[in-house]
């Protein structure tokens, strides 16, 4: 069982590589900031100052990640 628990804690501390899982993690905290009337561009800027994706976060991309976490939020699971 300790093998289990210690494979498990090892997959858990692989970071995440994609941008769309990094910005995953930040949905909510960027929905709340949006909500509040932070333009999605200044967000945008935020996180490219940041330099924790490696790449350019693009508004479009953002955009497009909002859209699809609020249609999750929307839809129950069964």
């Amino acid at each position: 069982m300790g093998e289990t628990k210690d494979a498990r804690a090892l997959i858990e501390a692989v970071p995440t590589s994609s941008l769309a899982s990094k910005l995953r993690t930040l949905m909510p905290a960027i929905g709340r900031r949006i909500g509040a009337g932070v333009h999605a561009q200044d967000i945008v800027g935020a996180l490219n100052d940041s330099g924790a994706f490696g790449t350019e976060v693009k508004l479009t991309t953002l955009r497009t990640y909002l859209q699809r976490y609020r249609a999750a939020q929307r839809t129950p699971v069964q």
